[in-house]
């Protein structure tokens, strides 16, 4: 998606039970999604990364 120019600016959250450091740098740096979510997480931390990163794109 990050590499269409159609959909490079929808943003991609990853919610994932892969909690290890190394699935996140490659969600991250690799995918370049723009929040990765390890389970088990609570409301308001996914609340929190849709509020960030919706509000990085306003910017």
């Amino acid at each position: 998606m990050k590499a269409d120019a159609a959909t490079r600016d929808i943003p991609v959250f990853v919610v994932t039970a892969k909690a290890q450091n190394i699935d996140k740098v490659l969600g991250l740096h690799i995918a370049k999604v723009d929040d990765y979510i390890a389970k088990p997480f609570s409301p308001q931390e996914l609340m929190d990364s849709v509020e960030k990163i919706f509000s990085q794109q306003v910017q």
